[in-house]
């Protein structure tokens, strides 16, 4: 999956995929890491956070 796609699936701007993976996804919130996890793997089951 390119960043532009998985930027269009998260609903954000590609640059800011782009500054999720420069930084190793270091500066990411858990709600937007299980957001990612969700989009890059559809084959897991759906991990929600409250």
């Amino acid at each position: 999956m390119t960043q532009k796609e998985l930027a269009a699936k998260l609903g954000i701007k590609e640059q800011m995929v782009q500054r999720y993976e420069a930084s190793g996804y270091e500066s990411i919130g858990f709600g937007r890491l299980a957001e990612v996890w969700n989009a890059l793997s559809p084959s897991i089951p759906v991990m929600t956070v409250s």
